[in-house]
């Protein structure tokens, strides 16, 4: 985190309040009032700085989102590279989407921090259901509504969806995200995946092989062969 100091003896004092475990009540409790505007600024670097080195990304959160002690106006550094920084502080220290807690993917959503919140979701360890959950959070909000970004993001939305279902053996679900974005070459992977499973899902299955128009055929007299279908739907297919 490369800082633009004038106060460098700040910006260290606010770093040696988080050794403290004092920094959020020092700025709830309006101490740094005191300073002049520009020392008030480079000791929330100071804070933000060192907490992001101890792994405490949430806590970032917290002061720069939440606005403790007017930490999100004090702060004049570039936003995306602190948002990239908390990303990496949390990657770094091996976190995962389930440590995000509720009320900080509200204060993501209701303070702009919808891009954080979906990136964060999108680098850490997550299944299908917990990507769901926390992008969820993201609701109606513009996000997905920008005219310029929304259909690139709902994209790399559905793509992450998929690639996390497959990974979580859930081939109904990452078919439907795969089919949102036309991933012809993905749905085919698909189908040899979910073939090779001992506890295949054969309705899925089916509906890979209708889709793909040039090869149904032999997806589906595969299947028969094999024994993947039950005899209803085998019956169904012949007709």
């Amino acid at each position: 985190m490369q800082q633009d100091l004038e106060n460098p003896s700040k910006y260290n004092f606010g770093k040696a309040l988080v050794e403290l475990g004092y920094d959020k009540e020092f700025l709830f409790l309006g101490k740094h009032n005191a300073f002049h505007l520009q020392e008030r600024s480079d000791l929330v670097k100071g804070i933000l700085s060192k907490n992001l080195k101890l792994g405490n990304w949430k806590e970032v959160i917290d002061i720069v989102y939440g606005g403790i002690g007017g930490a999100d106006q004090l702060y004049d550094g570039d936003r995306r590279n602190l948002d990239r920084d908390i990303i990496k502080s949390a990657k770094k220290n091996e976190a995962c989407i389930r440590d995000l807690y509720d009320h900080q993917r509200r204060l993501l959503k209701e303070k702009n921090g919808e891009c954080l919140l979906f990136s964060l979701a999108a680098n850490l360890p997550s299944t299908d259901e917990d990507f769901m959950d926390v992008t969820g959070n993201i609701g109606d909000s513009p996000f997905f509504k920008d005219a310029v970004m929304s259909e690139r993001r709902k994209r790399v939305y559905h793509r992450i969806v998929a690639k996390k279902a497959v990974d979580n053996g859930n081939f109904r679900r990452a078919f439907y995200h795969y089919s949102e974005v036309d991933k012809k070459d993905k749905i085919n992977e698909l189908f040899d995946k979910d073939l090779s499973e001992k506890d295949v899902n054969s309705n899925t299955l089916v509906e890979i092989a209708l889709t793909d128009t040039e090869n149904s055929k032999s997806k589906l007299k595969k299947l028969i062969v094999m024994d993947k279908v039950s005899p209803i739907q085998e019956f169904r297919l012949y007709k």
